[in-house]
């Protein structure tokens, strides 16, 4: 019998599968576990494009195509959203300055975390998307194969 089982706690990979899990990590957590994947499930696709481009120029959007664009597009977003980070924690300090107050180490810490994650945050929403999506169309595949 296993320690999950003997606490009377769902085992390990079941907690991994569920949505409250992925709602506690931190956006670099979720990018870093759910990347790997998302390029295991993407490379096959892109590599029928490379070696069929006859036929993959007449989808609608090809994958490399979609994963180009859309690393484009999160590194705009990211970059946004990191000087808006830098704006509002900027301005926090210079209130908390002209107040008095002295620099907290706390706050200043935590700004930074603030914005790693939020440079980070557009970047996981795209792997979150791209793996729903591509696990999706495996499973279609798969049902349709049957």
């Amino acid at each position: 019998m296993t320690q999950a089982r003997k606490n009377d706690r769902r085992p390990v990979r079941h907690m991994v599968a569920s949505k409250s899990f992925y709602n506690r990590l931190p956006p670099g957590a979720e990018l870093i576990m759910l990347s790997p994947m998302v390029m295991a499930m993407r490379l096959p696709q892109v590599w029928w494009e490379l070696s069929t481009p006859f036929l993959a120029r007449h989808r609608d959007r090809p994958e490399g195509h979609r994963a180009v664009f859309e690393k484009a597009a999160a590194v705009v977003e990211s970059y946004g959203a990191a000087q808006a980070e830098i704006a509002r924690s900027a301005a926090l300090l210079w209130i908390d300055a002209f107040s008095g107050a002295l620099p907290d180490p706390v706050r200043l810490s935590r700004s930074l975390t603030d914005l790693a994650d939020a440079s980070i945050e557009p970047h996981s929403r795209r792997v979150r998307a791209n793996y729903r999506r591509l696990r999706a169309n495996g499973r279609k595949r798969n049902a349709s194969a049957r």
